[in-house]
């Protein structure tokens, strides 16, 4: 009868030691602040160049500098490259996720990827990424709710596109001059 008692406690004591909370992981919280960048030409000329630009530093990046880590992300058209993988010797991965840009207030670990030769880390093409195409209107609208997200290496961050359109007119028409990004952003470092 003893052995039984010392039996169940000591299953107890293991029970109990088994079930305990993990601890909270910290993860990083967002910033308040949101930085919104206004018409920043995407090859608008149409000449098959990318327009690179610097989260951390809110600034454009010289192109004479795109073999660099200088920048974090390029547009080009409706196409958007991270500087990782075969799109340049930086550290950024990315992914696309749907959700709203002031209730995500914290990022996954995972699920990032850089540019690679069989697909872009943030996907192109209508429905597939951050657009969607209008085929009666042939106009280019940011998708509300799709947000791009970046491990940048030392920091997080989270971009919503917001036009593709000069003036981010809120309906565009195909005489709106195109290949202008307005979106806006956030970073907090890891």
């Amino acid at each position: 009868m003893k052995n039984r008692f010392f039996l169940a406690l000591a299953a107890l004591v293991v029970f109990a030691a088994c079930t305990k909370e993990e601890p909270n992981i910290a993860v990083p919280q967002l910033s308040e602040e949101t930085i919104q960048v206004n018409d920043l030409p995407a090859d608008t000329g149409s000449t098959n160049q990318y327009t690179f630009y610097s989260l951390k530093s809110q600034q454009l990046v010289a192109r004479g500098d795109s073999a660099s880590a200088a920048w974090d992300i390029a547009f080009q058209g409706t196409t958007i490259r991270v500087n990782g993988g075969i799109s340049g010797p930086g550290s950024v991965k990315a992914q696309m996720i749907s959700g709203l840009f002031y209730e995500l207030v914290s990022f996954p670990e995972g699920g990032y990827s850089e540019d690679a030769e069989q697909a872009l880390a943030i996907p192109s093409g209508s429905g597939n990424g951050w657009y969607s195409y209008n085929q009666e209107a042939h106009t280019i609208n940011a998708i509300p709710g799709r947000l791009i997200l970046l491990d940048l290496g030392t920091a997080y961050g989270k971009i919503e596109i917001i036009s593709y359109y000069k003036g981010a007119p809120e309906n565009p028409t195909s005489a709106s001059p195109s290949r202008y990004y307005t979106f806006k952003y956030q970073i907090v470092n890891k």
